[in-house]
């Protein structure tokens, strides 16, 4: 299973189109909630065509945060790979965070982003 993208932007459509305006008309802005597959892969959640087509959008990423409370998690998105990261709130011996484990059951995690970028 992949990722779950849901758009949220109905809640924030007039400061949606403010920003849009203050960007130019070339870009788009979309606040999304993601949430996350039972089974974490190796190197973080690919987004697929469908999760770009769903947005509208083909951009980098801006992550607002988590919505939930029983995880200390850091998110991020590695644009080169087009992936969405997971990380413990541990730092490991090499002054990084610490990548959640292949395999765990995040799908309990969800994920508000901003999202800037031209349209598909």
């Amino acid at each position: 299973m992949a990722l779950s993208i849901v758009d949220k932007d109905t809640d924030f459509r007039a400061a949606s189109r403010t920003i849009n305006d203050l960007l130019t008309t070339k870009y788009v802005t979309r606040v999304v909630e993601i949430t996350f597959d039972t089974s974490y892969p190796r190197g973080g959640e690919a987004l697929s065509a469908a999760n770009k087509t769903a947005i509208g959008i083909d951009t980098a990423l801006l992550f607002i945060g988590t919505d939930n409370s029983s995880r200390d998690l850091v998110v991020s998105f590695d644009y080169a790979n087009q992936k969405i990261k997971l990380f413990t709130g541990e730092i490991g011996a090499s002054s990084q965070f610490i990548e959640v484990g292949e395999a765990v059951d995040v799908s309990d995690v969800k994920v508000r982003a901003f999202i800037i970028g031209l349209p598909e």
